[in-house]
């Protein structure tokens, strides 16, 4: 995940295995909500429960993390004290903003879980003006502008629609912040693959936890409500194209990408995942709703163009 690409100029091949990573993260909303709520029905743990989306992201990175562990030697050789530090930090992270990406979920849809998500391209640059100690930049500002009208037309044009689900994307999308910065920081040290491997047995085992304690729900019982037949295939899609193959492609290609382009194409993931949300279950945006998604889009676009920074922080170098 270097700085600068790779490949030659001109080749597109790696820009489009980072728009089927982005594809596959879209699908994932859909399918997370309503394997999610699943759960929590046959689990008796109730409709909008921390159980059923916590237990379910357990279940999907911990298999995660032992099958890429079995699959990926190469992720086996070369840990440290300080690698296992660094995977666990990051770890914890990817806990924080994958368990309140997923309780938003259970609590509104998935197409606008997407867009708050999406927020964390603009929140970087927000956050580096902060530990820089410097003033926004005009365009900043303008995005953040931007940003905070499509906010208010994504939630139907009114403040009282922004309840406890928006309430959860939006600080997704702050926590993803400070785990997109850690891993830029983490991979210029460690090997990806081993930093990959360590953030999903991580962020399995914190999630399996808190949801098995809540509930006093054995693994043993938590494995036979994953083999309920509505949650199974779902969660096998989630596992094999949204987790292992999406982070692949990421980990593989990313740095053959130039970042600005990356970002870019990352971009998409909320547009594909209310197209996605449409195909799957009928679920769709209001104009309004896709008109504050469309600013929003465009915010994120002003905040990835803006001129290159000034060298790094020291505590994000």
């Amino acid at each position: 995940m270097s700085s600068s690409p790779t490949t030659a100029p001109g080749s597109h091949f790696p820009a489009l295995m980072l728009l089927l990573a982005t594809a596959a993260w879209a699908v994932s909303f859909s399918l997370g909500k309503d394997a999610g709520a699943r759960l929590n029905i046959i689990s008796s743990a109730g409709a909008g429960d921390f159980f059923g989306p916590t237990a379910l992201q357990g279940v999907r990175f911990l298999v995660a993390g032992v099958l890429w562990f079995l699959l990926v030697p190469h992720a086996r050789r070369g840990w440290t004290a300080r690698g296992l530090f660094r995977g666990g930090y990051t770890g914890v992270l990817l806990f924080g903003g994958i368990v309140l990406q997923h309780l938003a979920l259970d609590r509104t849809t998935p197409a606008a879980t997407a867009f708050l998500t999406s927020l964390t391209i603009l929140w970087v640059p927000l956050l580096l003006c902060a530990l820089r100690r410097k003033l926004p930049t005009w365009p900043l500002i303008l995005s953040i502008a931007i940003a905070c009208g499509g906010l208010y037309l994504l939630l139907g044009a009114g403040l009282t629609t922004f309840r406890t689900g928006e309430m959860l994307g939006l600080a997704c999308s702050i926590v993803f912040t400070f785990h997109l910065l850690a891993v830029s920081r983490v991979v210029r040290q460690e090997d990806p693959w081993r930093m990959c491997g360590a953030q999903f047995i991580v962020c399995g085992v914190l999630c399996l936890l808190p949801a098995s304690i809540e509930q006093g729900i054995s693994p043993a019982r938590l494995l036979a409500f994953s083999l309920d037949s509505e949650i199974l295939w779902r969660l096998a899609v989630i596992l094999v194209f949204p987790t292992f193959l999406a982070f692949g492609l990421m980990n593989y290609y990313q740095h053959r990408v130039d970042p600005t382009r990356a970002v870019l194409i990352y971009m998409a993931e909320p547009v594909l995942a209310a197209a996605a949300d449409f195909l799957l279950t009928g679920r769709s945006m209001t104009p309004t709703e896709l008109t504050g998604a469309a600013l929003i889009l465009v915010a994120n676009a002003l905040a990835e163009l803006l001129p290159p920074p000034p060298p790094p922080h020291p505590l994000i170098a």
